[in-house]
């Protein structure tokens, strides 16, 4: 079994991020080493769920439940 590895970072706002009013913008990439997903938000939280469900919208959700229990 690979290892998932969940990589946080701040990211910078884009325009429409701007205009919306975010004040900070965080991008969170998911990989297992071959493949990878990322996902946005306002906080790391967000950030994070997003990139889940880019996960599971690439890869199937059969292959992440022995990642997220």
């Amino acid at each position: 079994m690979t290892d998932v590895v969940f990589r946080t970072w701040r990211a910078h706002r884009n325009l429409v991020e701007r205009l919306k009013g975010f004040d900070k913008v965080y991008e969170t990439e998911i990989s297992d080493g071959e493949r990878s997903a990322r996902g946005r938000g306002r906080t790391k939280r967000e950030s994070q769920v997003a990139a889940q469900r880019n996960w599971i919208t690439q890869f199937g959700a059969a292959q992440t439940e022995s990642v997220w229990g």
